[in-house]
């Protein structure tokens, strides 16, 4: 979870730092956000589909 209140707290500064200004934008996207998850058919434990 100390990722998460450090990203926090990085987003909250960059958000601070945009506030006033007209000529920047901030954008936040997941990275490897699923953790891993894997998607299979029919409950079969073989090659995931992806």
């Amino acid at each position: 979870m100390s990722e998460v209140k450090d990203f926090e707290i990085a987003f909250n500064d960059a958000i601070q730092f945009t506030f006033n200004r007209e000529d920047t934008n901030v954008v936040a996207t997941a990275d490897h956000s699923t953790g891993g998850m894997s998607i299979y058919r029919n409950g079969n434990s073989g090659s995931p589909l992806f």
